[in-house]
């Protein structure tokens, strides 16, 4: 509007109105379907959304910083038959935003629920951006590199994003003797850090980069997943996560401890 008021129109005619909404893509799509998910902090908007799961006074610690994982006799099994009781909440609802507070495992967990190939669009904000299972893709946008082990068939995959901690993820996985054949860790090529998701086709492309490279070792057994990344990425990561096998998911304790939080089959 400031561009025709520039160019001195001080009328505009309703076929102005139709061009200027084609030109800029501003048809509207279908309504997302908001649900919340807390585990660390109170959403206080969790009254607004069509589905709430709040688990904040069931979790162990007293702060945001540690709460981390259930506090008996709640357990990661409780959580995720709430959340797994998400889609049968949202009635013909097939375009979800998910908000709340919660740490990587549940929300990757939360993005399985609600996959891809089951119907559902998934869009999650992250910062002052809006990532979503629609936005299109780029190329060549992860490295990774393999390290063999001894302790099994199955194969551990570390998304090592948001900062390089890939290291200390291997020697969890050594210590405790993980049933794994093979590490292998996968970093965007722009390398680690804060700013290594920095769109939404960033975000996007990563996710399925990482589902396709997971599936190049799916057929040697389970896959182990250590997510050290955003939560909108891994609300993505896990829906993309479909043609795969069994995947057991961790979630960080601090230090260089992790602990299993859910299998999702896949």
């Amino acid at each position: 509007m400031s561009k025709q008021v520039i160019a001195g129109r001080r009328r505009l005619t309703l076929q102005d109105i139709r061009s200027a909404i084609a030109t800029l893509a501003l048809h509207a799509g279908s309504p997302w379907t908001t649900i919340s998910v807390a585990t660390i902090t109170h959403d206080y908007l969790a009254d607004q959304a069509a589905v709430s799961v709040d688990w904040v006074d069931h979790m162990s610690g007293s702060t945001v910083w540690n709460r981390i994982e259930p506090a008996p006799p709640f357990t990661w099994h409780d959580i995720a038959t709430d959340v797994r009781a998400i889609p049968g909440r949202l009635g013909e609802s097939r375009r979800v935003l998910v908000t709340g507070h919660m740490r990587q495992a549940t929300g990757f967990l939360v993005g399985a629920e609600l996959r891809r190939v089951k119907g559902y669009e998934v869009g999650v904000r992250q910062g002052e951006q809006l990532w979503t299972g629609e936005h299109p893709t780029t190329a060549n946008v992860i490295d990774h590199t393999l390290v063999d082990v001894t302790a099994g068939t199955g194969t551990a995959i570390i998304i090592n994003v948001a900062v390089d901690e890939a290291a200390n993820t291997i020697d969890w996985i050594r210590d405790t003797a993980l049933p794994v054949s093979q590490i292998i860790t996968v970093t965007p090529t722009v390398g680690a850090g804060p700013k290594a998701v920095p769109t939404d086709t960033a975000a996007n492309s990563l996710a399925v980069a990482i589902r396709d490279l997971a599936r190049r070792y799916a057929r040697n057994g389970d896959l182990h997943l250590f997510l050290i990344g955003p939560l909108g990425l891994a609300v993505l990561l896990g829906h993309h996560w479909n043609r795969l096998t069994t995947t057991h998911v961790y979630e960080h304790l601090g230090g260089i401890e992790y602990t299993h939080a859910f299998t999702v089959e896949a």
